[in-house]
C-alpha cells in the first residue's frame, strides 16, 4: 500500500509516494567517491550527478521528441493494472486460460502522445520503447552518440559488466 504526498522543489510541484514499508534513500555521491564506486561494483543504486552521463539529452521533452524522433512507427506497451508484466506471445496461444497483461501496438509519436493523454483520464499506463538506431531522426541519434561513452566504457570494463548489447529510448508517462 502507498500514499502520495504533494512536494515543491522551487520550480514545479510533484508527487513522492510513502510506503507502508521500509524504503531507502538513495545516496547522491560524486563519481570521484570511493563508495559510488564501490555501489556500482555491488549493483547498488547511486545517483552520480557530476558524471553527466546523458547531459547531451536533457532538452528531450515531448515537443522535441515529436519534432525529431522520425515519422514511423514505435512499439507502444498498454497496461490497465499499471503494472508491465512480460510474457512470449508465441506460447500464449497454447495456454486457453491466459489473459494478457497487457497490450502492445505499434503507434506514430502523435499516436502514442494521444494515448498518453486519453491513458490519464482512464487510469491506464503506457509507454513507448524503441531501439536507438536509423529508424530514428538524425537529432535523437546525434544527442544519443554525446552521451558520456567513455565514463560508461570505463565502468563496463572496471566491473566486467560484459558488451552493451542494446540502446534503448523509453518513453513513459510521470
Amino acid at each position: 500500500m502507498s500514499q502520495t504526498t504533494r512536494l515543491t522543489d522551487g520550480r514545479k510541484s510533484f508527487e513522492v509516494k510513502k510506503y507502508t514499508f521500509a524504503t531507502e534513500v538513495i545516496p547522491r555521491l560524486s563519481c570521484h567517491d570511493p563508495e559510488c564506486e564501490e555501489r556500482i561494483a555491488n549493483g547498488l543504486p547511486v545517483v552520480i550527478p557530476d558524471v553527466n552521463l546523458v547531459s547531451s539529452a536533457r532538452h528531450w521533452n515531448i515537443d522535441y521528441l515529436h519534432d525529431n524522433i522520425g515519422d514511423g512507427k514505435f512499439m507502444t506497451y498498454f497496461s490497465s493494472s499499471k503494472k508491465f508484466k512480460y510474457y512470449d506471445d508465441k506460447k500464449c496461444p497454447n495456454v486457453k486460460s491466459f489473459k494478457k497483461p497487457m497490450e502492445q501496438e505499434e503507434l506514430t509519436f502523435d499516436e502514442f502522445v494521444q494515448k498518453i493523454n486519453k491513458g490519464k483520464s482512464k487510469g491506464q499506463r503506457c509507454y513507448l520503447q524503441q531501439t536507438l538506431n536509423e529508424t530514428v531522426g538524425k537529432n535523437i541519434v546525434s544527442d544519443f552518440l554525446g552521451f558520456n561513452w567513455n565514463w560508461v566504457t570505463a565502468q563496463q570494463k572496471k566491473n566486467s559488466f560484459g558488451p552493451l548489447t542494446n540502446n534503448m529510448l523509453l518513453i513513459g508517462q510521470e
